[in-house]
């Protein structure tokens, strides 16, 4: 029998940023550089949300997308700060 239910808890920021920490360093720099470069241009809203998302799942991860994409850091850590893990 197969039953479909809702996790309780999915931790969707603690895996993410678990994968992104299994990448080799090189791998993590091209991932924010690409990540980065794709969000440059984006809405500023929008691009500061993904950000915070980043953020909350490794706070390197985020600092350095947002570095790339110039974002303001201050701004996706107050986003982050209201996220639930």
């Amino acid at each position: 029998t197969v039953q479909q239910k809702k996790i309780q808890r999915e931790q969707n920021f603690k895996q993410a940023g678990e994968l992104y920490r299994s990448f080799s360093k090189k791998e993590q720099q091209d991932l924010i550089h690409s990540f980065g470069m794709a969000l440059a241009n984006s809405a500023d809203g929008t691009k500061h949300t993904l950000l915070s998302f980043l953020y909350k799942a490794d706070p390197e991860y985020g600092a350095g997308v947002t570095r790339v994409a110039g974002g303001h850091l201050a701004r996706l850590k107050q986003l982050a700060s209201q996220l639930e893990d």
